[in-house]
């Protein structure tokens, strides 16, 4: 029986090549030949919390933001719009890329659901209730 899987996100074909890498030496890269491949049972991308919009960090969170907001495919998204809500985005994920990208993909997923194909702040937070995320109502 064979096993399929599919990785998505951020770093994740990075990850996949690591993984091939270090199953078939004979895919590694001619530079990543004498670089040593970290032995693991499932390959694992460990990302910190991003910092919130602030003076020492002025442009870290909203950056991010802004390149989810541009990989979005909805019929009546506005581009930037995103950037909106980083606010209640970062509220709502505490800055946790785990949590932002089902988040945002939700969202679009809901969108898509009641037809708005947009990504308004009551569909956010309907996402955010849907994965058990901090929302407007404090759960």
């Amino acid at each position: 029986m064979e096993l399929t899987v599919f990785w998505s996100g951020i770093g994740s074909s990075d990850i996949l090549r690591e993984a091939r890498a270090a199953r078939f030496p004979a895919l590694r890269r001619p530079t990543e030949a004498t670089a040593p491949i970290r032995q693991r049972s499932v390959p694992t991308l460990w990302v910190n919390r991003l910092p919130p919009r602030c003076k020492e960090h002025p442009n870290e969170w909203p950056s991010t933001v802004a390149t989810l907001d541009g990989r979005l495919s909805l019929r009546h998204h506005r581009p930037g719009s995103l950037l909106d809500h980083e606010e209640d985005l970062y509220h709502m994920t505490d800055g946790i890329m785990e949590n932002l990208t089902p988040l945002v993909g939700m969202a679009g997923q809901l969108a898509i659901l009641d037809r708005t194909e947009a990504i308004t702040r009551d569909v956010l937070h309907d996402a955010a209730r849907y994965l058990d995320l901090p929302s407007e109502d404090g759960r």
